[in-house]
């Protein structure tokens, strides 16, 4: 019974590394032909300020839709978590 959790997790942690290698280089390959985009950061940032309990166009102004940055809040919300339990 042990072993076969054990082995379950094995392999969910491989196919983990393997979409984040494979992001990672699919990602490259684009940042080749892409190059440096700023909206990035941008949404990145806004979307933090979302996690953080401020509301778009009340707190602060974004010219993009806010439908992003409450997608990309959850996501830090839940990385913040584990850093603060991690700590």
């Amino acid at each position: 019974m042990v072993r076969a959790k054990r082995r379950g997790f094995v392999l969910l942690a491989l196919v983990i590394l393997a979409t984040i290698v494979g992001f990672g280089v699919s990602r490259s390959r684009l940042a080749k032909q892409r190059g440096f985009n700023p909206d990035e950061f941008e949404h990145l940032h806004f979307a933090w300020l979302t996690s953080q309990g401020q509301v778009a166009y009340r707190d602060y102004f974004d010219h993009h839709a806010p439908l992003l940055h409450l997608a990309f809040a959850e996501w830090l919300k839940m990385g913040d978590q584990q850093v603060r339990t991690a700590r």
